[in-house]
């Protein structure tokens, strides 16, 4: 497996994103960022791509890259993670120990099978998650819950509640209004 890693800088503000990819340079791919992506697509006459490695040995040396940098913190990195973003094959899980896992989950395997919430419970839950909203600079949008905002961004929900936080390099503008 022969691929290789590459590093895009954005002229425009000097910020840059580290990435692998298995393929040759030529075959046309860009990235997967979702930072990355979104200014890409914005400006891709800004953009100027340079290969740092080409060989077998690339996801690993992404995931080196990064976290020498420790591109997740640099405020002029467009990189989320210090983690390479392409998996290798020997940590891909099958299909069919995906569903197996699926199946030890499903109804009695399922730690809240069988579990019922009081109505005392189920209010208090329902007060406690609309309790804030949340707005996203980089979207220009607000949303109702943290879950939302995480999947319009691509990122987890955990990873928006660091940022959001501050325990955590707030990339895209993260901030908790309390509701009236």
């Amino acid at each position: 497996m022969s691929g290789f890693v590459y590093k895009w800088t954005d002229s425009s503000n000097g910020m840059y994103y580290i990435g692998s990819h298995k393929g040759t340079p030529d075959d046309g791919y860009i990235g997967s960022g979702t930072w990355f992506s979104n200014a890409y697509k914005a400006r891709p006459e800004s953009f100027v791509r340079q290969i740092l490695y080409i060989g077998e040995h690339f996801v690993e040396l992404e995931g080196f890259i990064l976290q020498e940098l420790n591109a997740r913190l640099d405020d002029k990195s467009y990189n989320l993670t210090n983690r390479a973003s392409e998996i290798p094959e020997s940590k891909k899980y099958s299909e069919e120990r995906k569903k197996k896992w699926s199946k030890e989950r499903a109804g009695k395997g399922n730690a809240m099978y069988g579990k019922n919430h009081s109505e005392e419970s189920k209010r208090k839950i329902s007060i406690n998650k609309t309790k804030h909203i949340y707005f996203c600079e980089h979207t220009s949008k607000k949303y109702n819950s943290i879950g939302d905002l995480a999947l319009d961004l691509g990122i987890s929900k955990s990873y928006a509640y660091t940022m959001c936080n501050g325990h955590d390099r707030n990339k895209y503008g993260i901030t908790k209004v309390e509701k009236k």
